[in-house]
């Protein structure tokens, strides 16, 4: 799909890896604080085109602050539990 290693949480995927980066999950609540933040979103490309997932990057220098980045991946699993309940609705 994405080339990647995706993480989970309660079958739940939460966040990816691609090319040593990890990506969190966002969603239309979150996002808003990523951007925000000034956090790049997860692109590939797919025959000649861009396309983007509803990922983007922990802040720099959150893997080496376990606090800021727990905080950080929580925001991927709770944009990952709306999206598995609004499924469900």
């Amino acid at each position: 799909m994405f080339g990647g290693w995706g993480l989970c949480h309660d079958g739940l995927m939460f966040a990816l890896v691609a090319e040593d980066q990890v990506y969190l999950k966002v969603d239309a609540r979150s996002e808003p604080e990523f951007i925000e933040a000034g956090l790049e979103p997860f692109l590939y490309e797919k025959n000649g085109k861009q396309m983007e997932m509803p990922y983007y990057q922990p802040p720099a220098g959150a893997e080496d602050d376990e606090t800021v980045l727990c905080d950080w991946a929580r925001k991927g699993v709770d944009a990952a539990k709306r999206a598995a309940k609004k499924k469900r609705e």
